[in-house]
């Protein structure tokens, strides 16, 4: 795989209609892996066959809301199924979506987190016109 520049992650945008292929949270080990068929740079590149890892965070706020309720949890008991939001601060990175197995909406916000994305193959985006 091809690690992406660090100096380019805080442009990564995620697709919210693209799935998550496979996710995992080790909350004990602090480490969150995502993987999706794409993500963008700068809506300039599309990367293919995305790894998203998040890891060694300080602290994690792990969220569900469900009919109109909130559970805060120690751990995410559902993979996610997509990634509608997905937005990096100075200190922290907060992932939203919908869950796979269960219905809900999820949050997680790690705070003070490393961030590493990789993935195996780029294409430049080429602007479409509507006719």
């Amino acid at each position: 795989m091809i690690r992406l520049d660090k100096g380019l992650i805080p442009s990564i945008i995620v697709n919210p209609d693209d799935a998550v292929i496979a996710g995992f949270l080790d909350v004990p080990a602090r480490r969150c892996v995502i993987a999706l068929a794409t993500a963008c740079v700068y809506e300039k590149t599309i990367l293919n066959g995305v790894r998203i890892e998040v890891s060694a965070w300080s602290d994690l706020s792990i969220a569900v809301y469900h009919e109109g309720n909130s559970v805060h949890l120690n751990a995410l008991h559902h993979e996610p199924s997509d990634i509608c939001e997905f937005e990096q601060g100075e200190k922290e990175i907060s992932l939203a979506g919908f869950l796979r197995e269960a219905q809900g909406w999820y949050r997680l916000v790690f705070r003070d987190p490393n961030i590493s994305v990789e993935y195996l193959s780029e294409e430049k985006c080429i602007p479409q016109t509507l006719p």
